[in-house]
């Protein structure tokens, strides 16, 4: 029991995390412990940076959760600012009005979510299925839960 804000923005489980709305899993294992970040390696992908985790140590396994609408998308070139940031292929693609949900594959099989706000005027869907694109998220996005 808790805040609405706090469960949806920090579950700690990762039943509370697909329960709370939708949320993205990438199986995981921890590489690297410091105070300021974890370093994650996800198979087939490649490392992750997530935000520190209080008792959580190297070979812990995982997943990697993040909402969707913490996920950037791009083309090619863009994104490489951010530490996470890695290509995919746009396998589907929901117009919801105000958003547009992009179902991404990863270069590793996986799939990942990401909302892009359909704010700007003129043609809502910047992307279609088959498009290749970068997708990226900040270090601090995002949680390392356990198993």
């Amino acid at each position: 029991m808790d805040e609405p804000a706090r469960l949806y923005g920090f579950p700690k489980t990762r039943f509370v995390a697909d329960f709370i709305g939708h949320i993205n899993q990438l199986e995981a294992q921890v590489v690297e412990v410091t105070h300021g970040h974890l370093r994650l390696s996800v198979a087939g992908l490649g490392e992750i940076i997530a935000p520190p985790l209080k008792d959580v140590a190297v070979g812990s396994r995982g997943v990697f959760a993040i909402r969707p609408e913490q996920v950037r998308i791009g083309i090619h070139g863009e994104l490489d600012e951010l530490k996470n940031h890695y290509t995919g292929v746009v396998q589907h693609l929901l117009y919801r009005g105000e958003v547009s949900m992009y179902k991404v594959a990863l270069a590793n099989g996986a799939m990942i979510e990401a909302l892009l706000p359909n704010a700007a005027p003129g043609k809502a869907e910047l992307f279609k299925a088959g498009d290749a694109l970068k997708l990226g998220w900040r270090h601090d996005a995002g949680m390392f839960l356990y198993d």
